[in-house]
């Protein structure tokens, strides 16, 4: 049996600011990184824009309906940040005054997201939820949903934003027929 993870400690590691860390994904982070940068300043912490490639890749379907993947080769070239994403930081952090940095990295979500948290010893985790459409349904059939894992293998509280909101009566966003 595993020990659950320990907390993480109150004060910063050797004065440095306190980091938040944001999942970043593409434009639609625009507003997550809008949150992330008004928690960030009222926290006096610092935002540590996470962008992970994922190693894996969907390759199709099976008649049975399944999806079926293969992992990537995570050696072929060194993690990128892409230059799109650091002006949809620079926009969504706008004149708030917040710090930022960006890090790019390969691999699985879930696992990236922790280690760099863990790496930055953060205060906290701000991501987004996912839109409707099949790029997304099949990113998260793949890979799970980011914050429901992460609520469960780490000790680091999880704010989610809400990219696609819908009414009490209209069917949730990963039911409807959406596609990207």
């Amino acid at each position: 049996m595993n020990a659950a993870p320990e907390q993480s400690g109150d004060a910063p590691r050797s004065g440095e600011p306190r980091q938040i860390v944001v999942g970043v994904v593409d434009e639609r982070s625009r507003t997550v990184i809008q949150t992330a940068a008004q928690y960030a300043k009222a926290f006096h912490a610092t935002l540590t824009c996470v962008y992970v490639e994922s190693t894996m890749l969907a390759l199709g379907e099976t008649p049975q309906g399944s999806l079926y993947a293969a992992g990537l080769a995570a050696e072929i070239d060194e993690p990128f940040f892409p230059d799109d994403l650091t002006k949809v930081i620079e926009e969504g952090v706008g004149t708030t005054g917040v710090n930022w940095k960006a890090v790019p990295r390969r691999g699985t979500p879930t696992v990236e997201l922790h280690e760099v948290a863990e790496d930055v010893d953060a205060l906290m985790f701000v991501l987004g939820t996912r839109k409707p459409g099949l790029r997304d349904s099949m990113r998260e059939f793949i890979n799970g949903s980011v914050a429901t894992q992460l609520s469960h293998k780490q000790v680091r509280p999880i704010v989610v934003v809400p990219l696609c909101v819908v009414g009490h009566d209209d069917d949730l966003p990963w039911m409807g027929d959406g596609q990207s």
